[in-house]
């Protein structure tokens, strides 16, 4: 499971300490897993990098902060849609991961919300 959150930068330890003791009453002993536990202003989170040191500036004279897909993740669609094939013969799955991925992203590239309906209703 992953659980998120964000609270003021002065009071995150303590509120993961009190969310891991919350996991831990419920789940038992060791049920999260510290290593893995991360914070800070700018940090990759489930294929999204949230950067709250980037961005234009505010009218306070502060960054706005970015949210921007991760390297990971974009490498892996443009590889994904750059290896279809001259024919366009596709399989069901095929469609499917595309379609899925363009639904993902299409908050960061907006043409994708038509390509991504057509695809769904090929599938029908």
């Amino acid at each position: 499971m992953i659980f998120s959150g964000f609270c003021l930068e002065k009071d995150v330890l303590a509120f993961i300490a009190l969310f891991t003791k919350f996991v831990e009453l419920l789940f038992g002993e060791n049920s999260v897993a510290t290593k893995k536990t991360e914070s800070g202003r700018c940090i990759v989170y489930i294929g999204w990098s949230i950067d709250l040191d980037d961005g234009p500036v505010g009218i306070d004279g502060l960054p706005v902060g970015t949210i921007a897909m991760s390297r990971r993740n974009l490498l892996k669609m443009l590889h994904g849609f750059f290896s279809i094939p001259a024919d366009f013969r596709l399989d069901r799955n095929q469609i499917e991961r595309f379609a899925s991925w363009m639904s993902r992203y299409s908050g960061v590239v907006f043409s994708h919300n038509l390509d991504r309906s057509l695809l769904f209703f090929s599938l029908r």
